[in-house]
């Protein structure tokens, strides 16, 4: 769910200190994640400014200045065993020389280059290579079963550090952050709907190397303001390899 003081907004809180995109809160294997999504006034929880933390049953939550607290009953949403790890759990992995020798990257969360959390709670989809398939046919890397999906639905890519979407003229479309796209990049934490399927994608770019530096691919946005504000016929839609 989407907090923010906008309109596209799940949850709408209309202070002038919450950001349009303030947050972002996920259910996962039982548990509600929050994630702040570069607001300009920030997020805690308990007291603590956080970037991504789980939710334990009665956390306090502060958005802004204004302060939530959280009841939910993990067992009624799926949970069992142990809480998942949040990100505090998982740094202190990360910088262990343990972590390292075993050559383990930010960026492997579920997948070697991130995962799908599904709104409805179920299981995370990791996403193990750079080109995924997604659609109802048995040859998609990530097979949707449901009606309204497409056979071959869309496309996910990784180029330049950063995942783009494809729509393969699905009958029911693809959108992200709500958004009717063709192509377009997708960032950490956004939305990414297939038909009437809704997903955020979790991934954590490099920091550093090669790709890093590199500027990120175009998406279409970008490719049709350039061509309508480019001399006539100096600039054209650049053909994308199906």
């Amino acid at each position: 769910m989407l907090v923010g003081r906008r309109g596209e907004a799940d949850i709408q809180l209309r202070f002038d200190n919450v950001s349009t995109r303030h947050c972002r809160l996920t259910l996962e294997y039982g548990y509600w994640f929050v994630r702040d999504l570069n607001s300009r006034n920030g997020i805690k929880v308990d007291g603590r400014t956080v970037e991504r933390k789980r939710l334990d049953p009665n956390a306090k939550l502060s958005i802004a200045r204004h302060e939530y607290v959280v009841e939910f009953d993990p067992k009624s949403l799926g949970a069992y065993g142990p809480p998942p790890a949040d990100d505090e759990f998982m740094d202190v992995l990360m910088r262990s020389s343990l972590m390292d020798r075993a050559g383990f990257a930010q960026r492997e969360i579920g997948g070697c280059y991130g995962q799908l959390i599904p709104h409805d709670g179920t299981d995370p989809i990791g996403l193990h290579k750079p080109e995924i398939l997604i659609g109802r046919g048995r040859e998609a890397d990530v097979q949707l079963d449901f009606d309204d999906v497409s056979h071959s639905h869309c496309r996910l890519n990784f180029e330049n550090c950063k995942w783009f979407i494809h729509d393969l003229n699905s009958e029911y479309g693809t959108k992200v952050n709500g958004r009717l796209v063709a192509r377009n990049h997708v960032d950490p934490w956004d939305e990414l709907s297939i038909a009437e399927h809704t997903y955020v994608l979790e991934y954590y770019p490099p920091q550093a190397g090669e790709c890093a530096d590199a500027p990120p691919p175009h998406d279409d946005d970008e490719i049709d303001a350039m061509i309508r504000d480019s001399p006539r016929g100096s600039v054209s839609r650049p053909r994308h390899r199906r």
